[in-house]
């Protein structure tokens, strides 16, 4: 069973009656815009979200590529999540698909998915950016993991801790194997070089291909840890047809978020010649 906060519990912030504000640790500000018609079911599901907000921004260290702007999550009505556009310039909405229930792993999984597209610039998508932000989606589920068995946002949920890594975990089993893969960089790396190119020229590079490289992406994150303020600089270096230039991302950045920036060029540059239809130039 899902936790539940209990009658009184509170972990801060002003409630409304439809819209609900939070602030994170780094003062991103977070908006809960539904109307749930059960006060702590809105308490709780509110509380997630601040949560992997502020894990999220606090990896970054930075605000996203279009500047603070408030970050609203609504239920998506057309059961699509997604970074939605129509808020701005004033403020970045967040669509997803289980926002009125208890379903805390996939509403994690989700939102830090979408917050991700925000923060790297919701204008610009391709599969590299696609596999960056679900690289995000896994990190925020061990994060969550483990903040939630120290510090819980009620003290009777830090038994639950340990259901965000299963999430993760299974959910990367579940896309990898539709690929003969196992989450393992090298073998992924590997992977990249022999079956990548093709599968982008056939246009059939989807969630589990993406996933795959989500895994690489991740473990490359986690060995510069202070530098992923390099990922709002990713939209600006990806044209709006689709291609990342990783020597301008490069220049964008500061100097010491640079080594992450040449550790993902080495290792996806080479992938981003290979088009649907088109031969890559290496």
């Amino acid at each position: 069973m899902r936790p539940r906060s209990g009658p009184g519990a509170c972990p801060g912030g002003l409630f409304l009656a439809a819209l609900l504000y939070a602030a994170t640790p780094v003062g991103a500000e977070i908006r809960v815009r539904h109307d749930f018609g059960d006060e702590s079911l809105r308490r709780d599901v509110t509380a997630v979200c601040t949560d992997v907000a502020g894990l999220i921004a606090g990896r970054m260290r930075k605000p996203p590529a279009l500047g603070v702007k408030p970050f609203v999550i609504q239920q998506a009505a057309d059961n699509l999540p997604r970074a939605v556009l129509n808020g701005l310039p004033k403020e970045y909405i967040v669509n997803i698909t289980c926002l009125p229930s208890r379903d805390y792993c996939r509403i994690t999984y989700q939102l830090a998915h979408e917050l991700g597209h925000h923060y790297v610039n919701p204008y610009r998508s391709n599969w590299f950016i696609e596999s960056t932000v679900t690289a995000l989606s896994l990190i925020a589920l061990s994060d969550m993991g483990d903040k939630w068995a120290d510090n819980p946002p009620f003290p009777n949920w830090k038994s639950w801790a340990h259901h965000f890594k299963e999430y993760r975990n299974q959910t990367l089993r579940n896309m990898l194997e539709q690929i003969h893969l196992s989450p393992d960089e090298a073998q992924i790396t590997t992977w990249l070089r022999a079956k990548a190119p093709a599968l982008l020229q056939q246009g059939a590079f989807d969630r589990p291909q993406q996933h795959a490289c989500a895994v690489v992406i991740e473990a490359v994150l986690k060995r510069h840890p202070k530098s992923w303020g390099a990922l709002t600089m990713l939209g600006n270096a990806t044209s709006a047809s689709g291609q990342t230039d990783f020597k301008k991302w490069e220049q964008l950045v500061n100097p010491e978020e640079r080594p992450l920036v040449k550790e993902l060029a080495g290792i996806f540059r080479p992938l981003m010649n290979y088009q649907p239809g088109k031969k890559g130039n290496q």
